[in-house]
């Protein structure tokens, strides 16, 4: 076991990390999703909502709330409301920041999700946010965030921070299950080991997505491949036909899309006096649509592999499972690059439309579909699919209008999110920010906007115009 304590040295500002997608649906939304989200109303939201995470911090820097699952896993849970904070606009200086990297520090490497989700919150550290200034926030725009926390890391991480990511990325690659594919908590259950599942899978797979984007090397391509397979293996055989709708990360080769996004930031460097940089990305985003249809199948996922533990369901296919799935794929897609190619490449693309055909034909935002609890675990699940996959809308469904305003809707006075049979009421919470902020940093350098805030309601404004 490697035991590493982590240094609180320079911290930048966070990054709001809200990529806007392209590729809409055959038959897009009729606007009752995102046209009706006050970006306000979303900001007021993120601010209760961080208020209730800073009032529940311990003393020494951590967050604890007995009697949950999560309560087993003090770093990572801590490591998380750190990470929300600074993707809900905490500055990096924040006491609370660093009260919470104090504790960090003192903790060991033990658990899968834990050293994932410190691994996140080292790159939220060192990503700079937005700037206000218009003709800098377009070269922020055309530079795109991914290489904008690349640059920042290399230029402002501590070497003991650098350090840090590389132990913890090489220990990550370390407890992928050497026999089998995918990673598993440590502990035994019914006197066996636990068994490996998406859900840890996923945290590992955006870790070392982070970890290599910041210039960590050490990851095999058969550590992919190994992903690639369980996933492939392990997907719903058949389901119901679902009728096309987009998935550019799955529809289009990572070298396509590289090169359209190349495309739009030649043009954002030419763009006129009179145009805007929303213009221009708006515009250019039927390059992210392909002329062909594709067949889609509603499969999903389960926690584990199929036969494993039904007993308490840990095969059920679920949505937040689903959309798991859907992230390790594009994550491994983006990893290989050329690598992956002829029949794979296609199986794998062809799981990614079907899982979020899944999605589709069980379409929800006020639950996690076919399991009943983890509903903002699987919000922020899909939040990260469609992200990593440039997918905008899951067919005619605007996933972010309509999951934003259900979490607008149902957010307590204080700031939180119920608490729900597994998790507390501080990572619901945590997962609410999340999602609202759309905090997922895209595996592609794509040139993208904000999509709340200003430039959602420029966006509004603009619809209601066009409406008149």
């Amino acid at each position: 076991m490697v035991a590493r304590r982590i240094s609180i040295a320079v911290l930048l500002l966070c990054v709001l990390s809200l990529l806007l997608p392209a590729g809409e649906p055959v038959k897009p939304p009729d606007g009752a999703g995102e046209r009706e989200i006050d970006s306000k109303k979303v900001d007021a939201a993120v601010k209760k909502a961080v208020a209730f995470i800073r009032k529940h911090q311990e003393k020494d820097g951590s967050w604890k709330f007995p009697g949950v699952s999560e309560d087993r896993y003090p770093m990572g849970v801590t490591a998380f409301a750190a990470f929300a904070l600074i993707k809900g606009g905490v500055k990096r200086n924040d006491p609370a920041v660093i009260r919470a990297l104090t504790y960090i520090s003192k903790q060991q490497f033990k658990k899968v999700y834990s050293i994932s989700v410190c691994i996140l919150l080292l790159e939220a550290l060192y990503t700079p946010p937005p700037p206000k200034d218009k003709k800098k926030l377009e070269k922020y725009i055309i530079l795109g965030q991914a290489n904008i926390a690349a640059q920042a890391w290399r230029q402002y991480a501590p070497q003991s921070h650098k350090k840090l990511l590389k132990e913890a990325a090489g220990w990550l690659v370390s407890k992928q299950e050497p026999k089998k594919k995918l990673w598993r908590y440590p502990e035994v259950y019914t006197d066996e080991p636990c068994p490996e599942d998406a859900s840890n899978a996923q945290y590992a797979m955006l870790a070392l997505a982070v970890a290599r984007r910041l210039g960590y090397r050490d990851i095999p391509d058969k550590l992919y491949f190994k992903v690639i397979d369980w996933f492939l293996e392990n997907q719903e055989k058949d389901g119901p036909e679902i009728p096309y709708f987009p998935v550019p990360g799955a529809d289009k080769s990572i070298r396509e899309l590289l090169k359209h996004a190349a495309k739009i930031r030649k043009a954002l460097k030419k763009k006129k006096k009179n145009q805007t940089a929303e213009e221009i990305i708006e515009q250019a985003e039927p390059l992210y649509r392909t002329n062909e249809t594709f067949p889609m199948k509603a499969r999903g996922w389960g926690y584990s592999a199929p036969g494993v533990l039904p007993e308490i369901g840990f095969d059920t296919v679920s949505g937040s499972m689903t959309a798991s799935g859907i992230c390790c794929l594009m994550i491994a897609k983006e990893a290989l690059g050329g690598k992956l190619r002829g029949k794979k490449a296609e199986a794998v693309d062809q799981a990614m439309r079907d899982g979020f055909a899944w999605l589709r034909k069980n379409w929800t935002v006020s639950r996690n579909p076919c399991k009943p609890r983890y509903e903002y675990y699987y919000l922020y699940s899909v939040e990260r699919a469609c992200q990593l996959t440039l997918t905008q809308h899951i067919a005619e469904h605007d996933w972010y209008g309509e999951g934003a305003k259900h979490l607008l809707a149902i957010q307590n006075a204080d700031g939180s999110w119920n608490k729900t049979q597994h998790l507390s009421a501080l990572t619901n919470t945590c997962f609410g920010i999340l999602f609202l902020k759309r905090a997922t940093t895209p595996v592609l350098n794509v040139p993208s906007v904000t999509f709340t805030g200003d430039y959602l309601k420029k966006k509004q404004d603009k619809k209601k115009k066009n409406k008149k």
